[in-house]
């Protein structure tokens, strides 16, 4: 994205000039409208080094190919700076106990535009916290942050990272804060997958990780509230949840029902209803989210009152 503004010599002196306006990680370029010139070479020779950079949409190939030569992300960014978790003195694992990077056989996930971000399926699909989210359903990192000066919104606090990776081309120019070194980071760190299959949906769901200041919002699909930064995306749906939306309970008991409630996108017993209630709160909800149901006895109730969260959560 390119913010251009046409400002010709003369103009008011009370416009506001375009390094005045408040939009971070955007380029912005001042042109003359008096003088010709074409936006499509004005735009190629502004951002030659920038053509690369895209938010990685994962394929799943279930046999990798020989001749290609691929190098898992993970295993390698790993192998290179990691060190031991164990008690005691830092030091790498030994050579015989380190992960091998390449991937030359067998399924894996590939970028569908850069041969930089490969992964093995299963360090693609595996990471230390997940199991962790999903009974607490809270990671450090994604806590809510105020930032008035953004959107208004609460926002993750990247702050909180144990440390800050740079993706090679921000290590070359000393950039910081795009969204492939929030990705190394999060490589690194194992927090979340990189790719989640999630029951609620047929294809494979692809992490993305966007800097505070690139303002990125979406509508989750599975409390359709508004979400920021960090979301599990399906490019050819345009499908999108929020981090804690995906590590939900499949299922469970709840002590205001006596059998395991179950989650479920749409219940079949709205069908036959003329009116949408939760059966804790007794309050109206709407048929199009996600909530926790006990087909059996028609029970009902909004995923924010089963597991006891504030509703605006």
């Amino acid at each position: 994205m390119i913010l251009i503004q046409c400002r010709s010599p003369q103009s008011e002196e009370n416009q506001p000039q375009l390094e005045e306006l408040n939009v971070g990680g955007v380029r912005k370029i001042t042109v003359d409208p008096m003088n010709l010139f074409f936006l499509e070479e004005l735009v190629s020779a502004i951002l030659p080094a920038e053509k690369e950079r895209h938010l990685h949409e994962f394929l799943f190939f279930r046999d990798t190919k020989k001749e290609q030569k691929l190098v898992c992300k993970s295993c390698r960014t790993r192998t290179l700076s990691e060190p031991s978790t164990s008690p005691g003195p830092s030091t790498l694992p030994e050579p015989s106990t380190l992960p091998d990077p390449s991937i030359s056989s067998g399924p894996s996930y590939q970028c569908v535009e850069c041969g930089e971000y490969s992964f093995h399926k299963n360090c693609a699909e595996s990471a230390k916290d997940s199991e962790y989210l999903r009974k607490t359903n809270d990671l450090e990192y994604l806590r809510r942050k105020k930032l008035p000066n953004l959107s208004g919104r609460d926002q993750p606090d990247y702050n909180l990272f144990p440390e800050k990776q740079k993706c090679e081309k921000c290590e070359v120019s000393n950039l910081e804060n795009c969204h492939d070194c929030l990705l190394e980071t999060n490589i690194k760190g194992k927090y979340l997958p990189i790719i989640l299959h999630h029951k609620m949906h047929a294809h494979p769901l692809n992490l993305i990780i966007m800097p505070i200041s690139y303002r990125y919002e979406y509508g989750c699909c599975g409390c359709s509230e508004i979400g920021q930064c960090i979301s599990y995306i399906c490019f050819d749906c345009n499908f999108n949840l929020h981090v804690s939306c995906c590590f939900l309970p499949e299922s469970f008991k709840h002590r205001a029902h006596r059998h395991n409630l179950v989650i479920a996108s749409q219940f079949q017993g709205d069908y036959v209803r003329e009116e949408y209630f939760c059966d804790i709160c007794r309050k109206e909800r709407n048929p199009e989210h996600w909530s926790y149901v006990c087909e059996d006895c028609k029970f009902v109730a909004h995923v924010a009152c089963t597991l006891d969260l504030p509703r605006s959560s």
